[in-house]
Formats: C-alpha cells, sequence, structure tokens
C-alpha cells in the first residue's frame, strides 16, 4: 500500500516536473520569437535601411563578406585625388537647375542635423556644397584595444535643367583607439588604407569602415534623389 501510494506520488512530481519543463519551453520559445519581432522592427524603423530599400544596392550590406559587397559597390564609387567619391546621376526631375540647388540646399540643412552640417559654397543657379561629419558610425574591436571612427565629409550637388549629380565625397578617418585608460586620436587618409591601398595593415578592419561609410553615403545619395523626385516646379509652365 504504501509502495503504491509512493510510486503514484512519484508519478505526480515527475508529470508535474514535465508540465513545468514543457511550460519553460514554451516560454523560451515565446521569448525567442518575441526577440526576434523586436530586432525586424527595429532594422524595418532605421531610416537608413528604409532608404537602401528603393536603390539596387539594398542586399549587398547585407552580406558578411565585406570585400565581395565593396566590389559590388564598385560603379558608385571611385578613388578621386586623395579620397573616395560616391556619385548618383538623377535625370528627368520636372525642376529647373535653380530649384534643384534651393531644395538640395534646405535638405542639407533640415534632413541630417545630427551630422552638423554646414553650407560651403552655394551658387543658387547651378551649386551646393556641404560638408558634414558621421561621429562613432563604426567600431571594431581587436584585443587589447577598441577603435571608434569619425568621418567628416563633403556632399555636393550640381545641377542642370531637370538634371542633378549628387556626389558624397570622404578623404580620412578621426581614428580613435582606446586601450585601458589609453584613449588616442589618430588621422588616418582614406587612400593610405584598403580597400584603397590593399597592402596596408588591418585590413579587415579598414574595409568594415569603409563598407559602413559607403552605406550611408549611398543612403543619401538615394535620400537626396528621392526628395528631388518627389518635389514638382514652382515656375509657371509657358503654354
Amino acid at each position: 500500500s504504501n509502495s503504491l501510494i509512493q510510486h503514484k506520488y512519484n508519478r505526480r512530481i515527475f508529470s508535474n516536473i514535465r508540465l513545468y519543463l514543457i511550460f519553460l519551453s514554451m516560454k523560451k520559445i515565446n521569448v525567442i520569437f518575441i526577440l526576434l519581432f523586436v530586432v525586424c522592427c527595429v532594422y524595418a524603423q532605421d531610416p537608413v535601411n528604409s532608404i537602401l530599400k528603393n536603390s539596387p544596392f539594398k542586399n549587398i550590406f547585407n552580406s558578411k563578406n565585406v570585400e565581395q559587397s565593396i566590389k559590388q559597390l564598385s560603379d558608385i564609387w571611385k578613388a578621386d585625388g586623395n579620397g573616395v567619391s560616391f556619385v548618383l546621376i538623377v535625370d528627368s526631375l520636372p525642376l529647373s537647375s535653380s530649384e534643384i540647388i534651393s531644395y538640395s540646399k534646405k535638405y542639407l540643412e533640415d534632413a541630417y542635423r545630427p551630422s552638423k552640417y554646414e553650407i560651403e559654397n552655394l551658387n543658387p543657379d547651378n551649386l551646393v556644397i556641404g560638408k558634414g561629419a558621421f561621429n562613432n558610425f563604426e567600431s571594431y574591436a581587436a584585443f587589447p584595444n577598441q577603435y571608434t571612427f569619425n568621418c567628416v565629409y563633403h556632399m555636393r550637388i550640381d545641377a542642370k535643367q531637370g538634371r542633378a549629380r549628387i556626389c558624397f565625397s570622404f578623404t580620412e578617418y578621426d581614428l580613435i583607439r582606446i586601450n585601458g585608460n589609453i584613449n588616442e586620436n589618430r588621422i588616418v587618409k582614406v587612400k593610405d588604407v584598403s580597400p584603397l591601398n590593399p597592402d596596408s595593415d588591418s585590413r579587415k578592419m579598414y574595409n568594415k569602415a569603409f563598407l559602413s561609410m559607403a552605406k550611408l553615403a549611398v543612403s543619401t545619395l538615394y535620400d537626396i534623389r528621392e526628395m528631388l523626385k518627389s518635389k514638382s516646379s514652382t515656375q509657371a509652365v509657358d503654354w
């Protein structure tokens, strides 16, 4: 009798344990699904990723092969003097050259305030040049050092009737190296490191930084393109 009771008691314990383990398993699965959902939402709401969805390069930046991604971007960037230029031509705009410059100037002043744009040169008829900065756009760990990348860049928009040439260029990284209490800043010329100089040291780190900067550059080019395409001419039509 006692053994039977003990047997039933043991079965009840094992049954309760099994139910508890099933509950924990279901709870774990739900947590995983919630985390995946949150990650997807954050990715979808990232303004850079949202802009890139409308570009032909949208899948390149998701690749884990950094060197291959840089090669696939070769149509939109080139070595230019001491640095790199990303260029996009936008045709068939329903705008005059002065309207293109006016809208572009406002974009540079308003759209990217966190990057601290400054208008450096302006010709209301056909040219606007702005300067901006991206801080902490890339980080890289190489024990015992932690590296952070900042970059100053220039945006130039040239305009003709119905046509714009948008150029994003940069020449150097402001690199911060942290090692314990050591905090060291140095300027690194883009032309001296990978991918422009494939024989340089730390290729993996500089390729990663270049691709992150390329993502910001391409998204900016296409953001300006979409902005210009959405505008209508304010000039009277001569019938």
